[in-house]
């Protein structure tokens, strides 16, 4: 009896060594895996560091090279009298479309605020610049960039509304302002609306636009459009009248025609034309549009 109970304790501390000896390799291993673990974290971090100081240089040395690029190109400008003098020219013809801008407020919007200089210079290019109604066509042209500028914001903004409001459209345009990048003038956001209510699914892509620009927005009876945005894009349609619409593509078919038979040469005066008029022209939209706009 004895003799069993000392081989049931002998058993039973082999195998509590075991188990003992079982769990202490158990814990070294885990104790390995974690020291490799910290050092694997450790490189990570080491790594991140080194990439981040990377990107830190390579950004410093892109804005380096960048602003040193700007100051060769404006010294070269400079230094190329013909350069020089275009870039004069384009200086010159934005001062004179702004200078419109202040002679015709009427014909600006508030979404002027979001144009940049080159938006200025690229409607200045073009066109006749010393006659109202080639200023009105340039300033037309600076208002439809600003006003899809604004559109692709507000486009933004009323996905993220749509997005925290289980697809219900915005009661009001005011209700849109928390969801801009950046605040919105309340004149801007004045001249649109909102054309339906209820969940988006009743305002499909091909049915009315989700937000409407006003029509009594227009500030130009002849040379505007109308701007409409959809959750998913935006559209923008002429409000010129019917009747100058009409006779400005029997103008522009005649001007199409005159210069395929002068060897592309503009016509220079609106009686250079008639021949080629393939019917009657309301000379009353002519003088309203202007003969010569646009011109292919």
């Amino acid at each position: 009896m004895r003799s069993r109970t000392l081989t049931y304790l002998v058993l039973g501390i082999t195998v509590t060594a075991g188990v003992c000896l079982y769990e202490g390799w158990i814990i070294s291993r885990r104790q390995a895996q974690l020291e490799a673990l910290q050092q694997a974290y450790e490189h990570l971090v080491a790594d991140n560091h080194q990439l981040r100081q990377q990107q830190n240089t390579a950004h410093n040395q892109l804005t380096l090279a960048t602003d040193d690029a700007t100051a060769k190109l404006s010294e070269a400008v400079s230094q190329d009298p013909i350069a020089s003098a275009a870039l004069g020219a384009w200086r010159d013809r934005v001062g004179q479309l702004r200078q419109w801008a202040s002679k015709m407020p009427d014909k600006t919007i508030p979404e002027f605020a979001l144009l940049s200089d080159d938006d200025w210079l690229n409607a200045s290019k073009g066109g006749d610049l010393n006659s109202e109604i080639g200023a009105r066509l340039a300033l037309f042209a600076v208002r439809q960039t600003a006003k899809v500028k604004f559109a692709q914001q507000l486009q933004t903004a009323l996905q993220k509304y749509l997005r925290a409001h289980d697809d219900q459209l915005p009661p009001s345009m005011a209700d849109l302002q928390p969801y801009f990048d950046n605040p919105v003038s309340d004149a801007i956001l004045q001249r649109y609306a909102i054309t339906g209510t209820g969940p988006l699914n009743g305002n499909p892509g091909d049915g009315p636009p989700t937000i409407l620009e006003r029509p009594d927005a227009q500030v130009d009876d002849i040379f505007d459009t109308q701007m409409g945005i959809y959750a998913h894009g935006m559209s923008s349609h002429s409000t010129m009248p019917r009747a100058i619409m009409h006779t400005n593509e029997i103008l522009q078919v005649a001007i199409t025609a005159y210069k395929q038979s002068h060897n592309g040469e503009a016509p220079q005066q609106v009686s250079d034309l008639q021949p080629y008029f393939t019917e009657p022209v309301d000379e009353n939209a002519l003088g309203k549009i202007g003969w010569g706009w646009p011109t292919n």
